[in-house]
């Protein structure tokens, strides 16, 4: 018989070794990949207006009919079989994949993709709300022909209409039950047929997603993908000690740390626009002088790589380095002090020009020490600007969109990566998300010949001149090109960005 000394060392070692294994199997859970996120979403339904950065969640839930190849970014079928152009090129015909099951075990059939796409043609339901989209200007009608065929019919040739189809930022195709039920009035479920499902949601911790079983492409490898909901700073130290396993957007002055910690960081080429918007319709920015005055007050260049610290570009034209019409010989007026003031007093106006600077706290590019950098640098040049904050999305989403607010940042992510994309949500008149309530009736005749045009040179013309125009106009500072960073985790592998900058999950595994 083991002695009782013997039996108390015997059980050490054992609680030791235990001790062990649980701290190994919880350090590195083959089963689960913790993602850190800032801002939480109301719920999981893509057609709300939702915080910019939330595609990276619902890419995981749906997906869209075609996709961007990763390599090229051409345009390839994804939940789509193949398609065909009419002559008239106003008319798509897709033929869908056969087999391809909701998470609910429904197989996707025309009437799905007719009922997601309904809203965007039909009055017939008591939902209004919907996220602006391009969608509802272009789309006719849609016709279903067969179980896995529909036409979509436009009401003006929109050549990058398939591109709209490949984002899952616009297009994601829902369970056509869900949507019928939802538009009715009933509650939202998130059934799509990606590589993720939904398994839970804690409000205020995070967002359960387990791999979908019977996905129709390849089956993920990881088990579970958790959204954990933290503070902006936070995720970064969690990052650090190892508690998370991917994150983003991730700080300029964290990459240092990050890379002695071995923690890889990934980005694009940046699709994204940064702008210091203007109301135009409303003094004080409706007279042009005062707009050139403050893009003339603000140091962008410096403010850019000095404060953002590596996390973007410096911005001269609207559109960015990843989109076609690019280009480097578009200059907007350079930081001139002594210029910005002369332009004050050719606006007329007397005294110093007081204005409201919107601010939502939790965006992660947009940091308070450069928001107060840049209100000081017009207040040196003759402005007199005071600062409102919102730590809540929808309430700043108000307040801008009902013109209270004299400047303020926004951004656009390019998500058909098409120069559409990025110019006419923010510069077409008529477009609902116009809201710097900019007006140029030549800027709108440009967009119209830009969309209706399918030979890719014509369209960079185009386009080149929309800018020139825009610059000169000066509706906003175009400040910076934005590309978010990914911080991983040394013991992730395979991890990829789609060419929107969306993380892709189906491949990775953990080591």
């Amino acid at each position: 018989m083991l002695s009782v000394k013997r039996k108390f060392y015997l059980l050490i070692v054992f609680v030791v070794i235990v001790a062990v294994l649980v701290y190994v199997l919880n350090r590195n859970n083959p089963e689960k990949i913790v993602y850190a996120i800032s801002v939480e979403p109301e719920n999981l339904n893509p057609f709300l207006p939702q915080y910019v950065d939330f595609p990276l969640i619902f890419s995981q839930i749906f997906e869209p009919l075609f996709t961007f190849d990763y390599e090229t970014s051409a345009v390839k079928p994804n939940l789509a079989d193949s398609w065909e152009l009419s002559s008239d090129k106003k008319a798509y015909t897709i033929y869908l994949k056969k087999g391809i099951l909701f998470h609910n075990g429904e197989e996707l059939t025309s009437r799905d993709v007719y009922d997601t796409f309904s809203p965007y043609f039909l009055n017939n339901h008591n939902f209004k709300n919907l996220e602006p989209s391009i969608l509802s200007e272009i789309l006719q009608r849609i016709e279903i022909q067969g179980k896995y065929k529909l036409v979509f019919y436009l009401k003006r040739v929109y050549s990058p209409f398939l591109k709209i189809l490949s984002s899952p930022f616009i297009s994601c195709i829902i369970s056509g039950r869900v949507m019928h039920s939802f538009l009715n009035g009933g509650e939202f479920k998130p059934i799509g047929t990606g590589p993720f499902l939904v398994k839970d949601w804690i409000k205020g911790k995070s967002i359960l997603l387990e791999k979908n079983k019977r996905y129709w492409g390849k089956i993920p490898r990881i088990n579970c993908l958790e959204f954990k909901i933290c503070r902006h700073w936070k995720r970064h130290d969690l990052m650090v000690e190892g508690k998370i396993d991917v994150t983003s957007p991730v700080a300029g002055n964290y990459f240092r740390v990050f890379e002695e910690n071995n923690i890889s960081i990934f980005k694009n080429i940046p699709i994204s626009l940064v702008c210091i918007c203007f109301n135009n319709r409303k003094n004080p920015f409706k007279n042009i002088y005062l707009r050139k005055a403050a893009l003339k007050a603000i140091n962008r260049k410096e403010i850019v790589y000095y404060i953002n610290q590596g996390n973007a570009i410096p911005a001269d034209s609207p559109l960015p380095p990843g989109i076609l019409g690019h280009s480097k010989e578009l200059k907007q007026e350079k930081y001139d002090p002594p210029v910005a003031r002369r332009y004050i007093k050719l606006s007329g106006v007397k005294g110093k020009i007081k204005a409201t600077f919107a601010f939502y706290s939790e965006f992660a590019f947009r940091s308070k020490g450069m928001i107060n950098t840049i209100i000081r640098q017009l207040n040196k040049s003759g402005f007199d600007v005071d600062l409102i904050t919102f730590d809540s999305w929808n309430e700043y989403d108000r307040y801008i969109k009902n013109g209270k607010a004299d400047i303020f940042l926004d951004g656009i992510k390019n998500s058909i990566l098409d120069p559409d994309g990025t110019l006419y949500p923010l510069f077409y008149s008529k477009f609902p998300e116009n809201i710097m309530n900019y007006n140029n009736p030549e800027v709108d005749r440009l967009l119209i010949k830009g969309i209706t045009t399918f030979d890719q040179k014509e369209r960079e013309k185009v386009y080149i001149k929309i800018q020139e125009l825009l610059i000169k106009d000066t509706p906003c500072i175009f400040f910076n090109f934005y590309s978010p960073y990914f911080g991983v985790s040394p013991r992730i592998k395979n991890f990829r960005l789609s060419p929107l900058s969306l993380p892709d999950f189906k491949e990775v595994i953990i080591e």
